[in-house]
């Protein structure tokens, strides 16, 4: 006879909604504290960077566990702008604003090791990868007639892109590189660029003219978000930059942006002020409880549960919404067994069977390789399982 166990995923763990990204709390990091302009996220946000520009002895340091502990990079000391990150963490992009004579680096190996681009030497503000690191980005302020260069190869050749010189601020790219958009703080009104060939050319986008700080994509290009911080407003397009709207974020002095690679998960900080999250591209805006601090740049993890936030003259914070652990059932002649991660304390496993009425299974688990095991022997009555904290 075949044994009718059904088990429900664990039905009790966070669910990502306003409620649950507002009850999270930002911890402050090992990380020393300096001058940080710029953070990037790998897409699962175990990988993060961060650069300072502490003139003249500007750092860049790494994480490879979401933040928990920060090692000081070989990179050499400059006063670092931004950096960028690919989809794996692996391939790193750091520009420095030591006008005239900053360069980009790049690491290949997770910043362990860093090489000077061929780029020419200018003041570089914001950077931005595709998600194989493949494509690069690089826009200039020297305003008011700063370049953007643009490498199809992996940072080895950088090529000036067509556009109108500008006092830009910001860069973001779509995942496959193809998709870029930029943005500017030329006073005392900025305009925001378009392109939609790998950088070879550009548009100006039908915008607000504004002092733009950052801007942000999403992994397809379609929903873009811009920070200015005059006005002190946040504005979004969902259709690659066609149209924009303002949202109803509070007007503060916001200086960088994120968003998740669907584009519904975007964290904006301000300089001087806190954090805000949206998890519906913009539509409405809630306050993360982060310090009010001198905040300059803020990273995303694909998903939007992971942030990455820094502060110029501070330290390096990270936020995070923790993952329900995954209930698994076994089913032998024996009956079945359940199993969950040992590392999700406070778990217990709760039984129903009409997925109304749900009471504790008083088995007691035992560890087993890392994992939290309940068997039971079979039983005719059809069963659901759920794992409740």
């Amino acid at each position: 006879m075949k044994i009718p166990f059904l088990m429900l995923a664990a039905m009790a763990g966070w669910l990502v909604s306003e409620a649950a990204a507002n009850s999270q709390t930002w911890t402050l990091t090992d990380a020393p504290s300096q001058s940080w302009t710029g953070v990037a996220s790998s897409a699962d946000g175990a990988q993060l960077v961060a650069v300072a520009d502490d003139f003249p002895m500007g750092t860049i340091y790494f994480s490879t566990n979401a933040g928990a502990t920060w090692n000081q990079t070989t990179a050499p000391s400059q006063s670092w702008s931004s950096v960028a990150s690919s989809a794996d963490g692996s391939v790193l992009l750091a520009g420095a604003d030591e006008f005239p004579n900053g360069t980009p680096y790049i690491s290949t190996d997770g910043g362990n090791n860093w090489t000077e681009t061929t780029a020419p030497a200018s003041d570089y503000v914001s950077v931005a990868a595709s998600a194989d690191g493949s494509t690069m980005v690089a826009v200039s302020q020297a305003n008011p007639s700063g370049p953007i260069y643009v490498s199809p190869d992996s940072g080895n050749d950088w090529n000036p892109a067509s556009v109108t010189p500008n006092g830009w601020t910001g860069v973001a790219c779509s995942a496959d590189g193809v998709r870029m958009v930029a943005v500017a703080l030329t006073f005392p009104a900025g305009p925001i660029f378009l392109s939609s060939d790998s950088g070879t050319n550009w548009t100006q986008a039908n915008a607000p003219a504004q002092e733009w700080e950052a801007v942000a994509s999403s992994a397809d290009g379609t929903i873009l978000a811009a920070v200015s911080d005059q006005p002190e407003s946040i504005v979004v397009s969902t259709n690659s930059g066609l149209t924009w709207s303002t949202t109803t974020a509070p007007a503060l002095s916001w200086a960088a942006i994120a968003a998740s690679a669907d584009g519904t998960h975007l964290a904006a900080a301000a300089n001087g002020g806190g954090i805000y999250q949206s998890t519906n591209s913009g539509a409405s805006w809630i306050d993360t409880g982060a310090p009010v601090s001198s905040w300059s740049s803020i990273a995303s993890s694909a998903d939007g549960n992971t942030l990455a936030a820094v502060v110029n003259g501070g330290g390096i914070y990270v936020w995070a919404i923790p993952s329900a652990p995954v209930l698994s059932l076994t089913v032998s002649a024996m009956g079945a067994t359940l199993s969950w991660p040992s590392a999700a304390s406070g778990y217990s496993v709760q039984q129903s069977t009409d997925l109304v009425n749900w009471t504790s299974v008083t088995d007691m688990p035992t560890a087993v390789s890392g994992q939290e095991q309940i068997t039971l022997s079979s039983t005719a009555t059809q069963m659901f399982f759920r794992l409740s904290q």
